[in-house]
């Protein structure tokens, strides 16, 4: 089943590009038992209205390496076709209804229903565990551990996301988090000390950057504006999402140090909305998630293949790729800074968090 669903992932992602997500925003849905085509059969009148926010990029604007917004899109789409009009999910794209961090607020105290975010270890310090430095090797692992609804890291954020009133619908499991900057290239962990780096605002985070660099906690929205008046120089960032908010015009130099895996794109709705659903159509919401979710890590690994290309041939970046070297000088922190992070996260739960990983790769 699970490759089954990873084929037809792939296959919808084409359809989708070829127009799919025309009807994103105001599709509908039902209660009733499930078909057999995956669609839900109405048991009574009741129709569900639901809000749907995120700080991405509205795919239908910004379609190039956007699988945030995309896979949120998709969720959307899936829900209000397979319901057949009982549970109605409007999106939210581009920071509209607020932060990260006030989304949470406002799906934790119901005043939201839905949010795709990132959960801050300054609101828990137990969501500090998934951003790990170096935790991870790959996209593949963080799905199978993290991605998977049987995934040991997935049923923990279950019991994290349920102790702020959310249930947790599951994560995409992509990002990793590199360097771009406009003034020189970025190989070993000393080659960051004369830069100003913004940085998103997490104790872990700062715990990692603040020894290294001038790091400068700041609001998104601030970013380019900053790289412009050279306010910052660069900042942390995955490659794409580097891409999609043309920060590449402005020139410069990226590098793939992949310090983080960073679990921006949580699916998460108030625990009481949730259990307002009747049984099938919470079912049905869990399924459209998975089936949503698991195709973000497809489409980054395409993105990846492409988007290093993209930015050296459209903007003159310099993209440097870490040495084997290179990449051990950053390794080496991030391993000297461990009774930091497994002091802030807390013991138990770090330790639990690294045996999870080492477990499964004495499977592979």
């Amino acid at each position: 089943m699970k490759n089954l669903r990873k084929i037809l992932g792939m296959i919808l992602t084409v359809a989708m590009v070829c127009g799919l997500l025309t009807a994103c925003g105001n599709g509908s849905s039902s209660t009733g038992p499930a078909t057999g085509d995956g669609d839900v059969s109405p048991s009574d009148d009741t129709v569900y209205q639901w809000n749907l926010a995120s700080i991405f990029a509205n795919p239908e604007t910004s379609s190039d390496f956007n699988g945030n917004g995309v896979v949120q899109a998709l969720f959307v789409q899936y829900v209000n076709e397979r319901s057949n009009g009982r549970l109605v999910i409007t999106p939210y794209y581009d920071s509209i209804l607020g932060g990260s961090l006030e989304q949470f607020e406002q799906v934790q105290r119901g005043e939201l229903e839905m949010a795709l975010l990132q959960p801050m270890s300054s609101y828990d310090s137990r969501f500090g565990a998934y951003s790990i430095p170096y935790l991870f090797e790959d996209i593949d692992e963080v799905q199978a551990l993290a991605g998977e609804p049987d995934g040991p890291i997935f049923k923990l954020s279950e019991e994290w996301f349920a102790d702020h009133n959310m249930v947790f619908l599951g994560a995409g499991c992509a990002q990793f988090r590199g360097i771009f900057n406009t003034k020189h290239e970025v190989t070993t962990v000393d080659s960051v000390r004369d830069l100003k780096l913004r940085t998103y605002q997490d104790t872990l985070v700062s715990a990692f950057w603040d020894d290294i660099c001038n790091a400068v906690p700041m609001s998104f929205s601030d970013v380019y504006t900053s790289l412009q008046t050279k306010a910052i120089d660069g900042l942390e960032f995955s490659a794409q999402n580097t891409y999609v908010y043309k920060y590449p015009e402005l020139g410069g130099y990226y590098t793939d140090i992949d310090w983080q895996w960073c679990s921006a794109t949580n699916l998460v709705v108030n625990a009481d909305s949730f259990n307002a659903l009747p049984s099938d159509l919470q079912a049905l919401v869990r399924e459209c998630a998975y089936d949503a979710l698991s195709q973000y890590a497809v489409l980054e690994k395409e993105g990846n293949e492409q988007v290093y290309k993209r930015m050296e041939e459209e903007f003159g970046v310099q993209v440097h790729i870490l040495t084997d070297e290179e990449r051990a000088t950053w390794q080496e922190y991030a391993k000297s800074k461990e009774e930091e992070y497994r002091e802030f996260i807390g013991p138990e739960i770090y330790d639990q968090m690294v045996a999870i990983v080492e477990e499964y790769r004495s499977g592979q």
